[in-house]
């Protein structure tokens, strides 16, 4: 299809379920806590990880 021709945004949003008590709800969840997480605070300059 032409670029032209295409009607709204060039993507769509996904949506994941699994059955509640399954191994797959768990890992769904995990998968969702990363997701969730912010970004980091800003750290000063000049200053490592140890």
């Amino acid at each position: 299809m032409p670029p032209q021709a295409r009607r709204g945004p060039p993507y769509s949003p996904a949506l994941y379920t699994a059955e509640p008590g399954t191994v797959y709800e768990d890992r769904l969840k995990l998968l969702a806590s990363w997701a969730a997480t912010g970004p980091e605070e800003p750290r000063p300059a000049g200053e490592v990880d140890r």
